[in-house]
């Protein structure tokens, strides 16, 4: 992902160097992260395991149900550039002028069959759905969904990660997609809704308008 050099592997290769590292670094150490490296045709990548806690994860109670496979597919899907940082604002901001490189509210899903997950990019305050502007990376998203994924996902709860963003004035959202895209937004807001093709090939957007 992003602008880098390439460089080719197998999903056995990434899943042998975990393992080693679940074994070695976590189970037999005592809980301490590691890394193994050498991985990769031209031995130029690495899989690296540490501590992961998020204080700003938040699971909910409320069960969900993920269809299979189908958070680890959006993972997989999802925009991992590291740079340039963009900026994530409502559709009024980017109306009135300044710049916004994607707009927000905004959830993102797979095609089906993997689309029984999706993420989403919200304001902190929905106060500020129509004002809102904050920066993030692509990868910096990623890791987020990652944690919820990780977190919650696995749990069968849907969640949100708060404070994220570089003014930290957005939360992501993750949940089963099974709720109406509009029944939690604002009045005035413009939801956008991503369609992520299974096949990686382009994407699809849709923008809801609601009514004031």
């Amino acid at each position: 992902r992003g602008s880098g050099p390439a460089e080719r592997t197998s999903g056995y290769q990434i899943a042998r160097a975990a393992w080693q590292l679940m074994n070695q670094c976590v189970r037999d150490s005592g809980g301490q992260g590691g890394v193994v490296s050498g991985i990769g045709q031209s031995g130029s990548l690495g899989v690296f395991i540490r501590e992961n806690n998020p204080v700003d994860v938040q699971c909910n109670e409320e069960p969900q149900t993920y269809g299979r496979d189908a958070c680890a597919q959006l993972l997989l899907n999802l925009p991992a550039a590291v740079q340039p940082r963009r900026v994530f604002g409502a559709y009024a901001v980017r109306a009135a002028g300044q710049r916004v490189d994607e707009l927000i509210p905004t959830y993102y899903a797979n095609d089906p069959p993997y689309h029984q997950c999706r993420i989403g990019i919200w304001p902190m305050d929905e106060e500020e759905v129509m004002t809102i502007v904050d920066t993030a990376t692509w990868f910096e998203v990623w890791q987020a969904a990652t944690a919820l994924v990780g977190m919650c996902a696995r749990r069968g709860l849907s969640g949100n990660f708060l404070n994220f963003g570089t003014n930290r004035g957005l939360r992501i959202t993750l949940d089963d997609n099974s709720d109406p895209i509009l029944e939690n937004a604002p009045p005035g807001a413009n939801v956008t809704v991503v369609h992520l093709p299974v096949d990686g090939q382009g994407k699809k957007n849709e923008t809801i308008a609601l009514a004031k």
